[in-house]
């Protein structure tokens, strides 16, 4: 018997149409609750979570914080008050270049009574933006026409012009001299250097040429009255490659100038106090050490007692803060004058000492192309 067409259409919609039972509709709906329940649990843990890591967090810190303010002269107002100017404090720069001029002092080395000489002298920029620490000497023997003296002597004569401020008469002739907008002065002796590597526990030092010195001066004989060799001297030997050096190895890798060659020249004296100040900020620059409340106690007591007028605790925190989020891109370049006639086109050169009174100097060959270079190394746009 043939269906109807009403019957065919009818057969057919019970074959496509599946109306949800009242248990089906039930399982639906309490799949969704639960769905919706374990959704709300679930981001009400991670809000708790996320309450309980800040208030771990802040307790730590707080722990940390307070740890170290146990062992300096601040309180919490202070470190308040500190951070609270740095928001809107400025440190001195030129787009966004700031440039130091580093006297290292080494009264140890001198006589009783001698004059404080620079043992060494440094030019550092320091590029906010990139990360970009660049570190140029200045041989201690270079000649100043102007002054008729070696650059080594400007600060104490600077004693003498500033007693209060004697970095100041360095700065100013440093400035003339390279056409360097120097922002910072900073006066370090060896002794501070060597306080400073003891403070962060020790800092590895590249040695890239070894050498022995066999008459390196001890530091508990006086040199005016002893006059026995075998007691003013010790003999003293570095090995190259990486070497953990501890506050007084530090001292004697930057004081040596009695080994053979060239690694008792003062040029290679000054490659050793970079590699030296590179180590130094290396370590700095790792987290985990600086925010060792321990190790930034020592640390800010070092610069209290030495450097807190030559650059103030804001200006530290405000170049903390910008150096900070771009750690990782901090990169660090040694550089030197070029010599003649080593280097063809050299900026400075030894004259024959006929010419100079018996003095031991560099001098400067050509004025405009000295200042060239030392923009260039700096990596200093041109004034």
């Amino acid at each position: 018997m043939t269906e109807s067409p009403q019957t065919t259409i009818d057969h057919e919609c019970s074959k496509t149409v599946s109306i949800p039972t009242r248990s089906q509709r039930v399982e639906i709906f309490s799949f969704k609750s639960i769905f919706i329940k374990a959704s709300a649990l679930a981001l009400v843990f991670l809000m708790m979570m996320m309450v309980c890591t800040i208030l771990v967090m802040g307790c730590f810190a707080y722990f940390r914080v307070n740890q170290f303010l146990n062992q300096v002269p601040l309180n919490w107002s202070d470190v308040a008050h500190l951070f609270q100017s740095s928001q809107t404090h400025h440190v001195q720069h030129s787009d966004q270049v700031s440039n130091f001029l580093v006297l290292g002092t080494d009264t140890v080395a001198n006589k009783p009574n001698a004059p404080v000489l620079t043992d060494s002298m440094l030019l550092v920029s320091l590029n906010a933006r990139t990360g970009s620490i660049n570190l140029l000497s200045l041989p201690r023997d270079l000649w100043i026409d102007a002054y008729q003296t070696r650059i080594n002597a400007l600060y104490y004569y600077g004693l003498e012009k500033y007693p209060d401020q004697p970095e100041r008469f360095p700065n100013e002739v440093i400035t003339e001299l390279t056409g360097i907008p120097i922002h910072y002065t900073l006066i370090i002796s060896l002794e501070t250097l060597g306080q400073m590597v003891d403070a962060l526990g020790g800092v590895e030092v590249s040695v890239t040429t070894g050498f022995t010195d066999p008459k390196f001066p001890r530091d508990d004989v006086d040199l005016s009255q002893e006059q026995d060799p075998s007691k003013l001297y010790k003999t003293i030997t570095f090995n190259e490659g990486i070497e953990n050096m501890s506050g007084s190895r530090v001292l004697e890798y930057a004081r040596s100038r009695n080994s053979e060659g060239d690694t008792g020249t003062d040029i290679n004296r000054s490659e050793r106090q970079q590699a030296i100040i590179t180590a130094l900020i290396t370590k700095l620059s790792k987290p985990s050490v600086i925010l060792n409340p321990d190790t930034a106690a020592k640390m800010y007591l070092i610069y209290d007692q030495n450097l807190t007028q030559q650059i103030s605790l804001l200006d530290v925190i405000v170049f903390l803060k910008q150096l900070f989020p771009i750690r990782d891109q901090i990169e660090l370049r040694s550089h030197h004058l070029s010599i003649y006639p080593d280097q063809e086109n050299g900026v400075i050169e030894h004259p024959p000492m006929a010419s100079t009174q018996g003095q031991w100097i560099y001098s400067i060959r050509d004025m405009e192309l000295f200042k060239q270079e030392i923009y260039d190394k700096l990596a200093i746009k041109s004034m």
